[in-house]
């Protein structure tokens, strides 16, 4: 994926604005945004202002209408997965915090997106941080000293290179958990359950009072989400 092509991803999701979090973003922002682009990113160049004035307006035209075309169809492509991958997350994160909408979608795009990278189930890491961290306090801090919304271990900080050091960011922690528990996952063969209690420091069933119920609390939360 060209660097162009990050950069106008990033835009998109960055104009995800709505006052209802379960709705998918309103398309008049997300066009706008991508003219933007085309205007941005895809200059005429030195061959199009040599070229005679009415050859240059004709061929400028024709390639803003290509790109536009092309950015319409992109367009079509977000809104397709945002309302089969990031939208069922949202509505159930949205019963946490129904008071932050963008903090919601925030945090249901970075799930989304961590998944796709680790190959983790999306639903498990909602599970996860419903778990560890129901009310989605980015700042919250256990008397252990694990901190964020996936409630990191600070020894954990900055062990995974594609994810920042903050673990206070949302971003950077949700990246850092979810890269713990597909660690786990691969180092317990795939064992869901066995992977979980890893994750939470229980691989004995001993570690603190009843944390052998782990699996089960995530798990239970992770099927409230319906893709």
């Amino acid at each position: 994926m060209s660097d162009g092509m990050r950069y106008m991803a990033r835009l998109m999701v960055s104009v995800f604005r709505v006052s209802t979090p379960p709705r998918p973003p309103r398309r008049a922002q997300l066009l706008l945004a991508l003219i933007a682009i085309c205007v941005v990113t895809y200059g005429y160049g030195p061959a199009v202002a040599e070229a005679e004035p009415n050859v240059a307006t004709e061929y400028s035209a024709q390639m803003l209408r290509a790109r536009l075309v092309s950015m319409e169809r992109a367009l079509g492509n977000v809104e397709s997965a945002y309302a089969r991958e990031v939208a069922p997350i949202e509505r159930v994160l949205t019963r946490y915090r129904s008071d932050n909408p963008r903090l919601v979608r925030r945090v249901s795009v970075s799930l989304v997106r961590e998944a796709k990278r680790t190959k983790v189930d999306p639903s498990i890491l909602v599970g996860v941080l419903l778990v560890e961290n129901p009310m989605l306090d980015p700042h919250a801090r256990s008397f252990m000293g694990a901190t964020g919304l996936m409630q990191v271990m600070p020894l954990h900080r900055g062990n995974w290179k594609p994810c920042g050091t903050r673990l206070d960011d949302v971003e950077s922690n949700i990246c850092t958990g979810s890269r713990i528990l597909a660690d786990a996952l691969k180092n317990e063969n795939g064992n869901v359950t066995r992977a979980l209690l890893r994750y939470n420091g229980c691989r004995t069933g001993s570690n603190t009072p009843n944390c052998h119920a782990y699996p089960q609390y995530v798990m239970a939360r992770a099927r409230h989400v319906r893709f």
